[in-house]
């Protein structure tokens, strides 16, 4: 049983280092083939919208030692987290459609009521498995900038048609 639980663990090991791999951008074959005597390489491409949250200062290596935990209890479909940084981590969703909005401001209010934290959350549109996750990520991030100009708002979502966010025409006239 402790040998499976190793292998188990060594399997969800590999396959977050492929997926942060293609998160950063390492081209994809040569992690896929380093990651596929031990995962499906189909999982990588169920994927269909991403979740960049970003706190102001370190938080991952300070107070964060339960944060899947604290995710856990809030978010309710199937996600992969990825931790990029002492300050960013990734999440990673194959549902077909989820209310981008609401996820976000359930996570803002769970960390806000937990950590007493302040994070930023940009959230992609959806995305097939014909789109890189690190152009995805690479759009989260160009998102991610907004929180300098639009200082009220904590959720930035890609392509977002809402009247009460106006930070997509600041990414059009890039």
């Amino acid at each position: 049983k402790l040998g499976q639980e190793l292998k188990e663990k060594e399997k969800t090991y590999l396959k977050e280092h492929a997926l942060l791999s293609l998160v950063m951008g390492v081209p994809g074959n040569d992690i896929e083939d380093e990651a596929e005597s031990f995962v499906d390489k189909e999982e990588f491409k169920n994927y269909h919208y991403m979740m960049l949250i970003e706190f102001c200062r370190d938080f991952f290596g300070v107070k964060a030692a339960d944060f899947t935990e604290v995710l856990n209890r809030t978010i309710d479909i199937d996600y992969q987290y990825l931790n990029i940084s002492q300050q960013q981590c990734v999440l990673l969703f194959n549902e077909e459609d989820i209310d981008r909005r609401r996820l976000a401001g359930d996570i803002i209010n769970r960390i806000n009521n937990t950590y007493k934290e302040k994070c930023y959350i940009s959230v992609s549109e959806y995305f097939d498995d014909k789109t890189p996750l690190a152009k995805v990520y690479e759009v989260l991030e160009g998102l991610m900038e907004n929180r300098f100009y639009v200082l009220e708002d904590k959720i930035f979502l890609q392509n977002d048609k809402s009247e009460d966010n106006d930070f997509d025409e600041l990414e059009d006239d890039k």
